[in-house]
């Protein structure tokens, strides 16, 4: 029988790199639930779990829809000034094998009206993140934006 997963703690500078073996669920003391990401660690096959406590994870998580059995790389960079947590998500893809572009889902609904600008010295208030559910299996790849990172940001 398999040990239990341990959760990732990381500290800023480290990374995880494994496969994505699925997603879950998981109630805490704090939510009713909290998406949790289970990936095998490329370094020593331990089941690590990954918990979405972090808009920023969550929404690198959202970016790049990884699917169970994509190969994965997660750094945690550290603390922005305005005190949120940064991470990047790398998801691999298999040489020769290009990214799907196509959209997914909601192919057929209308894109969300743009917000209008803050006002003259308002600071403009980010929008809630939407609910997150973890792509089906055999679903197609989002579009993987690049982000501006320097080759330090890709953990392999």
């Amino acid at each position: 029988m398999e040990e239990p997963a341990e959760g990732w703690r990381p500290e800023p500078g480290d990374s995880l790199i494994g496969t994505v073996e699925g997603y879950s669920q998981r109630p805490t003391k704090f939510q009713a639930s909290v998406w949790v990401a289970e990936i095998r660690r490329e370094s020593d096959s331990k089941l690590i779990d990954v918990w979405f406590f972090w808009r920023v994870l969550l929404a690198e998580f959202q970016r790049h829809r990884p699917k169970v059995g994509d190969r994965i790389g997660i750094r945690y960079v550290g603390v922005h000034q305005d005190g949120y947590k940064i991470f990047r998500l790398i998801v691999d893809c298999p040489p020769g094998e290009a990214p799907d572009f196509a959209v997914l889902g909601g192919e057929d609904q209308q894109q969300p009206a743009r917000r209008a600008p803050a006002p003259p010295g308002e600071t403009p208030k980010p929008p809630k993140a939407p609910a997150w559910r973890p792509p089906a299996a055999g679903a197609a790849s989002s579009e993987r934006d690049d982000y501006e990172l320097s080759d330090a940001d890709v953990p392999w």
